[in-house]
């Protein structure tokens, strides 16, 4: 229950239109551009990070991750 989001008290989805759902790829080029544009190193965060540093190496999956 930990990953879920929470609203009003109940577990609620965290995109209301189906359309509106990211692909994977899409998520780790916008952290990628982020840590570009802040100077921010990702390794910093370890496992943590959406991905493993900021070169992309790894994954190359582009499907969704729901």
């Amino acid at each position: 229950m930990g990953r879920l989001f929470w609203f009003d008290r109940a577990p609620r989805a965290t995109q209301l239109v189906p359309w509106t759902h990211e692909k994977r790829g899409d998520r780790r080029r916008l952290w990628i551009l982020c840590c570009e544009l802040t100077g921010f190193d990702p390794d910093l965060l370890g496992e943590t990070a959406p991905v493993a540093s900021a070169s992309g190496a790894g994954d190359t999956s582009e499907g969704d991750d729901r």
